[in-house]
């Protein structure tokens, strides 16, 4: 229940709509949230993305709460067990996981903590193919009008809170793994590519080079006394 008066409720109603109102864009959110990043960042909101990263984010967002609250507790030890033997291994350990997958122990535990947590993680996203360390690593071009592979690499792993008239969000700081790595644009290249393709190493080395961080905050549902 609200604890503002009716008038403060009725003007953060009207803010609402009009700023978290999603909007149709040519290109993809994870193409214009990057270039935005690394010429002009500033906070987003729901009006940056599209009507259908909207609705794929709306999808996430019950996926997640569905896999919390539905994950029988068998499951949920099984996954602690696991979590736990490979914490004891080397962190860069080439192992098998519980999916059958082979890659670093560190890449399966991160994969796995993942499934406990009440936040989104890359599985909830719709038609999403998940291997050990995050997304498929399909080039981006060959994905350009997948929403949910827009938001799973714009947003990806973001947290969701209810605000004080209902509303759900999606929170999040936009940026890059190795932002804060001293070494050169063409290091950052040849690292990133030793395990991905070139048309995704490429641009994620460019993105944690010159990119800067960009606060999230995504309205995805609205609540009695708050909407679009």
């Amino acid at each position: 229940m609200s604890d503002l008066d009716p008038y403060t409720a009725k003007r953060k109603v009207s803010e609402s709509m009009t700023q978290q109102q999603a909007k149709p864009y040519f290109f993809p959110s994870n193409i214009r949230w990057l270039i935005k990043s690394m010429v002009s960042p500033r906070a987003m909101n729901a009006s940056d993305i599209t009507p259908q990263e909207q609705q794929i984010l709306k999808q996430a967002f019950t996926n997640s709460l569905n896999r919390v609250r539905g994950m029988p507790q068998q499951r949920k030890h099984e996954i602690q067990s696991a979590i736990t033997s490979l914490e004891q291994l080397p962190k860069d350990m080439e192992t098998v996981g519980l999916d059958g997958v082979s890659a670093p122990a560190h890449e399966h535990v991160a994969l796995l903590k993942g499934l406990l947590s009440r936040s989104l993680q890359y599985p909830d996203y719709p038609q999403m193919r998940v291997e050990a360390d995050g997304i498929d690593k399909t080039p981006i071009l060959e994905n350009l009008t997948d929403p949910s592979y827009s938001m799973a690499t714009t947003i990806g792993r973001g947290s969701y809170v209810t605000d004080q008239l209902g509303n759900t969000h999606i929170k999040d700081t936009y940026n890059f793994p190795g932002k804060d790595d001293k070494t050169s644009l063409l290091s950052k290249i040849a690292n990133a590519m030793i395990d991905r393709r070139f048309s995704m190493g490429v641009p994620e080395a460019f993105a944690a080079h010159y990119s800067r961080n960009m606060p999230v905050d995504v309205q995805i549902t609205h609540g009695a006394s708050g909407g679009w």
